[in-house]
C-alpha cells in the first residue's frame, strides 16, 4: 500500500503585526481582560452573584446608556431582589444563566426581565400577544394572521428565561416598529402538558430546544429564521426584516446573509 503524504503548513506572520506597537497593543488587551476577570470575581464574592453574569456587567451596563431609571431598577434587581438572587443561586440558576446573560445584553431584553420582577412599575397597555395552549388555536392564529408575518414564542414554563421571555415577547408586540408583524406565544407547562406539546409537535419543535422563535410568511415556517435560545437583540434584529416583509431570496438564504 502507498503511504499516504503528509500535509504541511506554513503559518505566515506579517511584519506589521510582529510590529513593536503590535505587541503593545496585545499586551494591553490581555492585562484589560485580566482586570476585568479580578473585577468580576471580587463582585461575584462581595455581593454573591454568579461570576459569569459580573463579568458581562461592563457589557450590561453599556446598554443602559444614559436612562438612570433602568440603571436604578439593574441595581435594585441584582443587589435587593431576592427572588433574582435566589433563581441564580439555585439549581434552575445554572441552567438558565447564560440566556439570562443574553437577555441583559439588549435594553428591551433587561426591560423585559425588570418587569418580570417588578410587575407593578412595567410599562401599561397589554400586548397583542395571542395565547395558544391547543393545536386548534395554534391553528386559528394562523389563520387569522392570514397574508401577514407571524412570530411565535415557544418557552417552557419550568424554565427561568422562558418566564423573563415572556415578558419581552410582550413588550416587543406593542412596538410600533412590530405593528405589521402578529405575535403568537405557546408555554408548555410541564412534561404531561400534552395539549401544548401537540402544538410543539405540529410546529417541528422539540421541547430540549427550548425557547426558541419561528418565522412564519403567509402561514410558512421560514425555517432558517429559527432562532434558539434568549439572544434578544438577535430577535429584534430578524424581527426588523421580518415586519418590512421577507423577499424569498432572503427567505431561503437566512436571517445570516441579510
Amino acid at each position: 500500500e502507498e503511504e499516504e503524504e503528509e500535509e504541511t503548513f506554513e503559518l505566515s506572520i506579517s511584519e506589521e503585526a510582529c510590529s513593536e506597537v503590535a505587541l503593545q497593543r496585545c499586551e494591553s488587551l490581555i492585562q484589560a481582560a485580566r482586570e476585568e476577570v479580578r473585577k468580576a470575581v471580587a463582585l461575584a464574592a462581595e455581593h454573591s452573584l454568579p461570576y459569569a453574569l459580573c463579568l458581562a456587567l461592563p457589557a450590561i451596563r453599556g446598554v443602559v446608556g444614559g436612562d438612570t431609571a433602568l440603571a436604578g431598577a439593574l441595581t435594585k434587581l441584582l443587589l435587593q431582589n431576592e427572588e433574582f438572587r435566589g433563581m441564580l443561586n439555585g439549581p434552575a440558576g445554572e441552567l438558565a444563566l447564560p440566556s439570562i446573560v443574553d437577555m441583559l445584553r439588549s435594553q428591551a431584553g433587561l426591560r423585559g426581565v425588570v418587569d418580570y420582577y417588578y410587575p407593578d412599575t412595567a410599562t401599561p397597555g397589554g400586548h397583542r400577544v395571542v395565547v395558544a395552549s391547543t393545536v386548534g388555536e395554534w391553528k386559528a392564529a394562523m389563520a387569522d394572521a392570514d397574508e401577514r408575518p407571524v412570530v411565535a414564542f415557544l418557552g417552557h414554563a419550568a424554565d427561568p428565561s422562558s418566564r423573563m421571555l415572556t415578558s419581552i415577547f410582550n413588550r416587543l408586540s406593542i412596538d410600533s416598529g412590530n405593528a405589521a408583524v402578529d405575535f403568537v406565544a405557546v408555554s408548555v407547562e410541564g412534561s404531561d402538558d400534552g395539549m401544548a406539546l401537540r402544538v410543539l409537535d405540529e410546529a417541528f419543535v422539540h421541547i430540549s430546544t427550548l425557547p426558541c422563535f419561528l418565522f412564519y410568511d403567509a402561514g410558512l415556517e421560514c425555517r432558517r429564521w429559527r432562532l434558539a435560545g434568549a439572544d434578544v437583540s438577535e430577535l429584534q434584529r430578524r424581527l426588523k426584516f421580518v415586519a418590512v416583509g421577507l423577499t424569498q431570496q432572503e427567505i431561503d438564504q437566512g436571517p445570516g446573509e441579510v
